[in-house]
């Protein structure tokens, strides 16, 4: 019963006339009234309530209360009327549900009339509804309180607000800042694990993980992957490993039928001094024969390999090729090779016969002295023999009337170098795709033998040769070694997250066993603990998958919820509810949805925010 806390200062007025008042005698205990005196009332015997009563009065508020949270909750999915309602006609289903019970036993006296029995139903709907009202209305002046309850229906104390929340701040550490600004300043399509990979927390990329595995993650990296293989294949110039193939057998067939007139030309100008130079001798026998002077042809001479010879000779008596054996027999068999080609042509080498030695014959050498060798010893000596003799031999076929060799080399090396650039970038799409760790040893320069594959003997240098694609290239290479660094990290975090995971895992229940609505509540909280802890880490994985989500989970309630907060707010305070009336209750009522860490403060409606 309540009382009055003012009582004691509250004076009971005076009777003016008490004093002429008649004295009322004064009955003693257990004195009959008008009886004589000594003439007691017998002692009165309480009555006894039935063992059946006490027990359904025992059980009846948990049942109440089941109906009340159960309607409620069946309710919630409508919205707050819904549940309102719901939980109404819970509490009434289960409070009349009892009432048949006592009536049926006699304990209570059953409705008299329809109407009513129609009146406490109804009664009953309007006090679980009230309840339900209640609990709603009061949630900003107790949120801190039932903070855990309020679980119970939904979400009414948001989880991304608090527990995920306070899991990603923990796992952000004291660099926490430096995520924020990490995440702000990502560029589109890159994730927040990609984000934040430059800055050492290995615990949250440990939380990052946990929303690797999604749908949209893995869409979100396949499109990142597939976007990179496309740059390479257009270096490359095909969609696949089959199509670039095709596409450089076909570029290659273009090159070889563009150059091939070129260099026949120039071969033939070349053996067409050694025709003018038979001509010369013989008319100089006729002229002799008849005493008369012939000039000899002007300016070209006759196609020759003395000077060729002359380089080789030199070569091999320089300090250090001299005591080389390897160099001394590659030298020597080309120089035999150089003389028997133009013996064979009695005496003067033919033009096609040099472009052959030219070609293949250096490489036809040094397989077969230098079998069993260290292949890159071979590639060394054929780069040095090759620097000596090309020169020599290029420089004899335009003396002799080649004149567009030179222009013929120039258009085929160019050529030439655009399909191995496009080969090279061929080996890189494999490479990206098949073995991503053997990509960025070749892009980062240690994989000097795969370079010469494509480019030839001495030419090892990636740099160089793909010097106007390594933007592209390192572009692809720093994807790989980010994403590393994201795995690496993400494993040496995994302690300290679980340690985390496990610090937020349970709710704590509430105290107070005996109390019937304490009790429900905690088997209640029990029955869905598995399921919150779910959608914590649900919550994460979801605010995993873009900067703009992880960075509103740290900063607290995401802004979709937030928005939809205060128009809840606003439309609470239009209809009147007497609890978002003013700001300060509309900042206890925010404040019950932000983390600990960051309560909102000034919360306004727009008509507010106006004066």
């Amino acid at each position: 019963m309540a009382t009055n806390p003012f009582a004691q200062f509250v004076q009971e007025e005076s009777n003016p006339f008490a004093q002429f008042a008649v004295p009322t005698p004064v009955t003693p205990p257990g004195q009959i009234p008008g009886a004589p005196a000594g003439l007691v009332a017998p002692p009165s015997v309480p009555p006894t309530t039935p063992l059946g009563q006490r027990a359904i009065g025992m059980v009846r508020p948990t049942v109440e209360a089941l109906g009340s949270i159960g309607g409620g909750i069946v309710g919630a999915p409508l919205g707050p009327l819904g549940a309102v309602g719901g939980a109404g006609l819970g509490y009434g289903a289960a409070k009349g549900g009892l009432d048949v019970i006592e009536q049926a036993l006699g304990y209570q006296q059953a409705p008299t009339t329809a109407q009513e029995a129609l009146v406490g139903g109804t009664r009953d709907v309007l006090t679980g509804a009230a309840f339900e009202t209640a609990g709603r209305l009061a949630a900003p002046i107790v949120g801190k309180g039932l903070e855990k309850l309020a679980a119970l229906p939904g979400r009414a104390l948001d989880f991304r607000g608090k527990q995920a929340t306070k899991i990603a701040r923990e796992a952000a550490g004291e660099q926490i800042d430096a995520i924020r600004t990490a995440l702000r300043g990502a560029p589109a399509g890159e994730t927040p694990a990609q984000a934040t990979a430059g800055i050492q927390r290995n615990a949250f990329q440990s939380l990052l993980e946990l929303g690797r595995e999604t749908d949209q993650m893995s869409l979100t990296l396949k499109k990142q992957s597939d976007d990179l293989l496309g740059e390479l294949s257009r270096m490359a110039q095909g969609g696949n490993q089959t199509d670039i193939a095709n596409s450089i057998d076909a570029s290659r067939k273009v090159l070889n039928a563009l150059t091939k007139p070129m260099r026949e030309t120039s071969l033939d100008a070349a053996n067409q001094q050694k025709a003018n130079s038979l001509n010369y001798v013989n008319t100089m026998l006729q002229r002799v024969f008849l005493q008369k002077q012939v000039p000899p042809p002007q300016g070209l001479q006759p196609l020759s390999v003395d000077r060729i010879i002359g380089a080789i000779d030199e070569t091999r008596m320089q300090p250090g090729a001299r005591v080389s054996t390897t160099q001394q027999q590659v030298l020597g068999r080309l120089r035999s090779q150089l003389l028997n080609a133009a013996e064979m042509n009695g005496g003067t080498i033919d033009a096609y016969d040099l472009y052959t030695i030219r070609k293949e014959g250096v490489n036809e050498i040094i397989d077969a002295l230098m079998v069993g060798r260290d292949p890159k010893v071979s590639k060394k000596v054929a780069a040095d023999v090759l620097s000596i003799v090309r020169p020599e031999i290029d420089n004899a076929i335009e003396r002799a009337g080649g004149a567009g060799w030179k222009n013929y080399l120039d258009t085929f090396s160019k050529g030439a170098k655009d399909l191995e650039k496009r080969q090279m970038a061929a080996e890189a799409f494999r490479m990206f795709k098949d073995s991503p760790q053997e990509y960025v040893k070749l892009v980062r320069g240690n994989n000097r033998g795969a370079v010469e594959t494509v480019f030839g003997p001495g030419n090892y240098d990636i740099f160089k040769e793909m010097s106007k694609e390594m933007s592209t290239l390192n572009k692809v290479a720093t994807y790989v070694e980010r994403e590393g660094v994201i795995a690496n990290a993400a494993k040496g975090g995994q302690e300290e997250l679980a340690r985390i995971l496990k610090k937020h895992r349970k709710y704590t229940l509430i105290p107070n066993w005996f109390n019937p609505w304490v009790t429900t509540t905690n088997m209640q909280l029990r029955n869905i603990q598995d399921r919150l802890n779910d959608e914590t880490l649900r919550v994460i994985e979801r605010s995993a998958q873009s900067n703009q989500s992880m960075l509103d989970l740290l900063e607290g309630l995401p802004r979709a919820e937030r928005s939809k907060l205060m128009k809840m707010i606003n439309g609470l305070g239009r209809t009147g509810a007497p609890v978002v009336q003013t700001p300060a209750a509309r900042g206890a009522f925010v404040s019950t949805m932000a983390p600990e860490e960051q309560q909102p403060q000034g919360i306004m409606s727009p008509e507010e925010q106006t004066q």
